[in-house]
């Protein structure tokens, strides 16, 4: 792996710690809500 996208790689861990610890805040939230998730296993046979 080149240098500088294992430094990328190394820095986004850091980050992804910090903002597990409560440190800093994500720059993105997704929120996925259950029962649409439950419909579409349903429909897909999946679940």
């Amino acid at each position: 792996m080149k240098d500088e996208l294992f430094d990328k790689l190394i820095a986004s861990v850091r980050e992804g710690g910090k903002i597990l610890r409560g440190k800093a805040k994500p720059s993105r939230v997704f929120v996925i809500r259950a029962s649409k998730n439950r419909k579409a296993s349903a429909k897909l046979q999946l679940a």
